[in-house]
């Protein structure tokens, strides 16, 4: 497991008094009798600096239509003057902070959005950003009124060297128990196999099948087949662009998507773009270029997002793939909801055949949870005692706190109870977890936090993952406590030390 280490830097400002001392022509040099030297010069005012952006405008893609803001932030002596260009042309009226497109057209496809701040005392270089405009993304119709209670949507096929998805959506209500098994082809794994998506990456050839078995609406119990094949490479020099994130997202979460792009062997990337063709449509943050940032929009029922990413290499070649998203509707926030502005993200024990299996997930990370003028359904010592009172003081055992785990991702469980075999050899980590009532980790979880109102911790799974698809499958929209530094205006200082 990574360590962050945090830093904080004490500025501290001395100011000095001038002082002057009489003295020559014979005077004594007391106060108030003799000559005096000329009077000391006034100090001159500092020159104003010019302001620095401390958070540059960030690319966006959005459907035709629809409005996009870009917005900038500035540090420095104010007030500040703004003023927005398009493709390098100022804009009229734009004078401020941000700058709103009201509907952006096809013929903004490709233009840079770029602003000058400036103070007294000079101009910020001009900053930019990229928009992309795609059309109207088609909204299918998977589930239809009065159809089935499920549907299973896969990709037509997967190239080898791509990442393909299934997605599974709840029709006539919210699915549960779900579990996706491979039954034909060369074996894959199926890191978010508790979900309603999976992605797979095969190396070979063939076709491949899967049974997802879940519970619909009501409880029934169902199991579906579903198969995908996989075909040969279409560059085999090396040009591609992969996203292995089919996921399973709830309406109102943040959730992200990267793409890797690999150029050939005396070739480069020259621009990675992204558009979305399926679904309601989101706007997407493309400040990096790799990957996109969206929000799942509220749905009526589970519904497909399906996103675009085109790779250009400077050779003019072009390779596209495309990754599928379920958003997962949910039930109406209780009144109070203790999740409401985090969507708690979908987690099952770690361990099934756990004591405290069925409740885990109701009492510390449940979207039903809440706490309104006194009135709560949270659970209490009773239900989910502390692992300290399980243990009666005593360190708990792996099994013990294994047995306290909910997880987005089996991985998940798996890197942690690993970490616990090979790296609390000493107990240190387990004694500190004798004062919670169970371990969440997920893929949505940032920062990682404890909670008095549930008793549990919550740690960012950011911090666990071994391999590029584990990693592919924690989301990476940022801290939401990373800007708030950014008016400080200070400099964070370091070093490298070789062989200490």
């Amino acid at each position: 497991m990574r360590t962050r280490l945090a830093l904080l830097l004490c500025l501290t400002v001395c100011v000095g008094g001038v002082v002057s001392c009489g003295g020559g022509g014979g005077s004594s040099g007391a106060a108030g009798t003799g000559s005096t030297d000329a009077a000391t010069p006034p100090v001159p005012s500092p020159a104003i600096a010019a302001p620095r952006v401390s958070l540059p405008p960030l690319g966006r893609a959005v459907a035709t239509g629809k409005s996009v803001r870009f917005e900038v932030q500035a540090v420095g002596a104010g007030p500040f003057g703004y003023q927005w260009q398009r493709a390098g042309v100022a804009i009229v009226g734009a004078t401020g902070s941000s700058y709103t497109l009201p509907a952006a057209t096809l013929a903004d496809d490709g233009v840079r959005f770029g602003v000058t701040v400036s103070n007294s005392g000079g101009s910020a270089p001009v900053v930019d950003a990229l928009l992309t405009v795609f059309r109207t993304p088609e909204v299918a119709s998977d589930c239809t009124p009065g159809g089935p209670d499920f549907v299973v949507v896969r990709d037509s096929f997967v190239s080898i060297g791509k990442a393909g998805g299934l997605l599974l959506l709840g029709c006539t209500g919210n699915v549960t128990d779900v579990n996706w098994t491979q039954t034909a082809g060369a074996a894959l794994p199926l890191l978010s196999a508790r979900t309603q998506a999976i992605s797979l990456e095969p190396e070979l050839s063939g076709s491949y099948a899967f049974n997802v078995s879940f519970r619909v609406a009501g409880g029934a119990l169902r199991n579906q087949p579903v198969q995908i094949d996989s075909l040969p490479a279409i560059y085999s020099d090396g040009t591609r662009i992969v996203t292995r994130s089919a996921q399973a997202v709830r309406e109102g979460q943040r959730a992200s998507i990267r793409a890797w792009p690999t150029a050939a062997l005396g070739d480069s990337v020259a621009s990675v773009t992204w558009a979305q063709v399926e679904g309601p449509a989101v706007e997407l943050d493309t400040g990096d270029p790799d990957r996109i940032i969206f929000t799942a929009p509220e749905v009526p029922r589970d519904t497909v997002l399906r996103f675009g990413a085109t790779l250009r290499t400077a050779r003019g070649l072009i390779d596209r793939t495309q990754v599928l998203v379920v958003v997962e509707n949910m039930p109406a926030a209780p009144a109070g909801q203790l999740f409401g502005d985090a969507a708690a993200t979908r987690v099952q024990p770690y361990r099934l055949m756990s004591p405290h299996a069925t409740n885990l997930a109701r009492c510390v990370f449940d979207p039903a949870l809440f706490f309104n003028n006194g009135n709560t359904n949270l659970c209490t010592l009773g239900t989910l005692p502390l692992l300290a009172q399980q243990t009666a003081g005593a360190v708990p055992t792996v099994a013990q706190v294994m047995d306290r785990v909910l997880v987005s991702h089996d991985w998940m469980g798996a890197r942690f109870e690993q970490f616990l075999l090979t790296q609390d050899a000493s107990g240190d980590f387990r004694r500190l977890l004798g004062s919670v009532t169970s371990i969440v980790i997920g893929a949505h979880v940032r920062p990682s936090f404890y909670w008095a109102a549930t008793g549990a911790i919550y740690l960012d799974a950011d911090n666990l993952w071994l391999s590029p698809a584990e990693r592919d499958s924690v989301s990476e929209v940022p801290d939401y406590r990373a800007g708030f530094g950014g008016e400080l205006d200070y400099t964070g200082l370091w070093r490298y030390v070789v062989n200490n």
